[in-house]
């Protein structure tokens, strides 16, 4: 898979954006079922971390959510560079401490969430989004 990095949006031909997607598919390919089940995982483990109680439920489901969610990043590259799908690459990783920054980038749209609830509808929307109390 070649990587490509844009300057900007207005310099890159139709062709190029075509071979990223290309690229992309044929990764996909390689391994389907596993990929679409392991890219689901940040969903399932963040339903469970949410039964806990509110608001630490919703906080911690975020930030697991997000953790497992850029461990992705280390599963399709190995896919692309070794062309085998392993869930061992993820413990085999030497910059696991890399990931933690980006699980904090990822987990920022949910605060982003929280500030513009506080902002439209005060605290409720904190008690809507944190503790699921409609107003």
């Amino acid at each position: 898979m070649s990587t490509l990095t844009v300057s900007s949006l207005h310099n890159l031909p139709a062709s190029k954006a075509n071979k990223w997607f290309q690229d992309g598919f044929s990764l996909f390919k390689r391994a389907p079922v596993k990929l679409f089940l392991f890219l689901l995982l940040p969903l399932i483990i963040e339903g469970i971390f949410q039964i806990l109680p509110a608001p630490y439920g919703m906080l911690a489901s975020k930030w697991v959510a997000t953790f497992v969610g850029s461990s992705a990043v280390i599963v399709i590259h190995h896919l692309a560079t070794q062309k085998v799908f392993s869930l061992k690459s993820i413990f085999k990783a030497k910059n696991w401490l890399s990931m933690i920054p980006l699980s904090a980038i990822l987990a920022s749209a949910f605060f982003i969430q929280l500030f513009v609830a506080k902002l439209l509808l005060g605290n409720d929307g904190i008690n809507l989004l944190l503790f699921s109390q409609p107003t």
